[in-house]
């Protein structure tokens, strides 16, 4: 996390909006969702939604290296071929997806889980988003698919506390 963006949270600042952004939790959810299947030839269908999602979300200086973190994933997006990379990416994006929704108000219209999987990338732990009950692991797929557990839950017009997530 930024030092920017662990003192904002610590004096409970917060940023007004990040225009774009539930479109990128949209497709980092079904991008996910065909991770957990390993289902390449899926997940690559979503790469160029996901990319021009990335490529729009918009921001005040508080969220400003977060929104620049993902839209450089987003010109990288397109160039990824393999399962293991995209995975790698999906944790990026979500990470830093995660440091915007810690300051602006989720902007969806229904809950979302915040799951994460101590095992991931060599036990450094992976967070992602998704709608479906139970847990289905992006970044192992059926290997071990229900690795992990339920950390938060965003609300819509909430933001999410910090303390939720573990690092």
């Amino acid at each position: 996390m930024s030092f920017l963006l662990s003192l904002m949270i610590a004096c409970g600042a917060a940023a007004s909006s990040a225009p774009g952004l539930e479109a990128v939790v949209d497709q980092t959810v079904l991008l996910s969702d065909a991770l957990a299947s390993d289902n390449l030839e899926q997940a690559q269908a979503h790469v160029p939604a996901l990319a021009g999602a990335l490529a729009t979300v918009k921001g005040d200086e508080a969220i400003a290296s977060s929104i620049a973190l993902l839209q450089a994933q987003a010109t990288k997006l397109e160039s990824t071929k393999d399962i293991q990379s995209l995975r790698a990416m999906l944790h990026t994006i979500t990470d830093a997806t995660l440091e915007i929704l810690t300051l602006v108000q989720f902007p969806g219209q229904a809950p979302l889980s915040v799951v994460y999987c101590p095992m991931a990338f060599d036990y450094t732990g992976g967070h992602w988003f998704q709608r479906t009950e139970g847990v289905r692991n992006p970044y192992f797929g059926a290997e071990m698919l229900a690795c992990g557990g339920v950390q938060a839950t965003l609300q819509p017009g909430k933001t999410l506390k910090a303390k939720a997530l573990r690092r």
